[in-house]
């Protein structure tokens, strides 16, 4: 957090300022009020007169600092907050898919709102509001300190007590504090859960299962906020308690010291008044310095997903494809009794177009995954060019790859929108994918590049919504393009089109992962993979497998 205080030091000191020309003048109102008592009971009117036209002016030069002081700060904890939401969000992008899907998207969701709301409310709020009261508690001590040195000393040390009383409910508070933002979180994973699971929940009739877990889950909410309310009210209500203490402590000696003649009646109230703004500072310190500390965890939740560093890759080197990718001896597995990838070997050339078929859970799309840079954790070696994807730079590898999977996401924003994605495309590219991917088909009357897609595409079919993610791989000039069953949603007459078209574009090296077994598509593949456990048993051209009668032959035959 210290950074993004550093970033706006400007505006931060500009706060301060003002802030401590308020507190201290604030502070100084005592011995305006001693004047005021003084020169009363002396009856010098000429000098009454002087003191209030001082006083006025003198006030209304502390209203203008407090207003500056409160728009500064206010400013300053947005521009915080505004940083540290940004650059959370910005880890969260930097993350490689593997760490990202690691962990559930509504935890996401909850860091970026919840988290970042306690920051404010707990952490930078809090210590703007100490370093405020620092300076009015400095600038109170020394008035007091002016008036009356016995007071000043009596005062110091019921200090103590009001100081260290609250400093035993830190850690309390932290504990709750990091409790209340994981049920936070916890509750924030359930609610995203339900809302997209809306239509089987009405179709399966699970609305009262559903309405009690999500009770379950808000009383849970609940019972942490009220745990972590109850000790930081414990906090105030003992903070106020003994700041009375101190104030009665301050009447009763300085009543003293006027029965003895050591002071004035001023004297006297400007003791009581500054003794209550000597107080204040304590008490607000002693309630907030416990929910700065209690922040830590929050905040280092907050530091991971800024600080993010993929560790996966590490290279340097610039990828390059003008020949292919080669796999060598290539195993992978999740976890280290279950290997899904057994010793693959194959080169992927430039310009072919590959369909990659097999069962489900033959290992089809964690190969891709592995060819594409989502894991690491691999043995064997898989090489771009000649060079191990290990030395290369995997965001620019990343950017060489546009990748169609099953379920396309649609952005709610235009169909032309979804197609570009923020970048700025030549007319001439745009129309050429729009022809390709089948996109200028649908468009006319009713939906035109402008229309909304709608959450998610709900406004467009699901054929409609293949051809755009098809025109959106296109448009962007990847080398590389897979399809990850990125027909098997659509008709077969729509996949058709779809993959044929991709199959004309010469330049372009295609690798499709596919349940349809249409002869004619298949046909138009340079290479059929056939995979099984891990491995590949069978390639070549699907005339040449067709002729050979083995696995592929067997597997085509059962799902024919």
């Amino acid at each position: 957090m210290k950074k993004y205080m550093l970033r706006n030091k400007g505006l931060l000191a500009m706060a301060l300022l003002f802030g401590t020309i308020f507190s201290v003048g604030s502070t100084l109102v005592a011995l305006i009020l001693k004047e005021v008592i003084d020169v009363s009971l002396s009856r010098d009117m000429s000098r009454f007169v002087t003191i209030v036209l001082q006083t006025a002016v003198y006030l209304a030069v502390l209203g203008v600092s407090y207003v500056l002081y409160s728009t500064l700060s206010k400013k300053f904890i947005c521009k915080v907050t505004r940083m540290l939401r940004n650059d959370a969000f910005g880890g969260i992008l930097k993350k490689n898919i593997s760490d990202f899907k690691s962990v559930n998207s509504a935890d996401y969701l909850s860091v970026l709102t919840n988290d970042v709301k306690n920051v404010e409310e707990n952490y930078v709020n809090p210590i703007l509001l100490c370093l405020q009261n620092i300076i009015v508690f400095i600038s109170s001590f020394a008035v007091m300190l002016y008036l009356s040195p016995l007071v000043t000393l009596c005062l110091f040390v019921a200090i103590l007590l009001l100081i260290a009383v609250p400093s035993f409910f830190q850690n309390g508070i932290q504990k709750r504090q990091d409790n209340f933002s994981k049920k936070q979180s916890g509750l924030t994973v359930a609610i995203k859960d339900f809302l997209s699971g809306f239509e089987v929940i009405r179709s399966y009739r699970m609305n009262s299962s559903v309405v009690k877990i999500f009770e379950e889950k808000n009383d849970t909410v609940y019972h942490a906020k009220y745990a972590l309310d109850k000790i930081v009210a414990a906090v105030e209500a003992l903070s106020i308690m003994l700041g009375i203490v101190v104030q009665c402590s301050v009447l009763f000696v300085s009543a003293y010291l006027i029965i003895t003649g050591k002071i004035t009646a001023g004297a006297l109230v400007a003791l009581v008044q500054v003794s209550g703004t000597i107080v204040v500072p304590i008490q607000i310190l002693s309630q907030n310095i416990p929910l700065i500390q209690g922040s830590k965890p929050i905040i280092e939740r907050l530091n991971t997903l800024v600080n993010y560093h993929d560790r996966t890759f590490t290279g340097t080197m610039c990828p390059t494809f003008k020949t292919g990718i080669t796999i060598k001896d290539l195993r992978f597995a999740y976890a280290k009794e279950q290997q899904i990838i057994k010793g693959i070997d194959f080169t992927f050339k430039k310009g072919e177009k590959y369909a990659i078929v097999g069962k489900s859970g033959c290992g089809k799309t964690t190969l891709i995954n592995l060819l594409t840079g989502y894991y690491d954790g691999f043995e064997g070696e898989v090489l771009f060019d000649g060079v191990d994807m290990r030395k290369l730079d995997i965001a620019k590898l990343n950017e060489m790859f546009a990748v169609i999977h099953q379920n396309v996401y649609m952005f709610d924003a235009s169909i032309k929108d979804n197609i570009c994605l923020n970048k700025q495309i030549k007319q001439i590219d745009l129309q050429r994918a729009l022809n390709m991917s089948g996109v200028e088909m649908f468009l006319g009357e009713e939906k035109s590049l402008d229309t909304s897609v709608g959450e998610n595409g709900n406004n467009i079919s699901g054929g409609q919504r293949q051809r755009v993610a098809v025109a959106r791989a296109l448009v962007q000039g990847k080398p590389i393009l897979i399809l990850d069953e990125g027909t098997s949603s659509v008709d077969m007459q729509t996949a058709y089109d779809i993959e044929s078209q991709l199959q004309k574009i010469a330049e372009l090296t295609v690798v499709t992962i596919t349940h349809s077994l249409n002869p004619e598509l298949l046909n138009g593949y340079n290479q059929i993979i056939f995979m099984e456990n891990g491995t590949i048993l069978e390639t070549d051209t699907f005339a040449n497998l067709m002729s050979a009668k083995g696995p592929f032959y067997d597997f085509f035959s059962l799902k024919k």
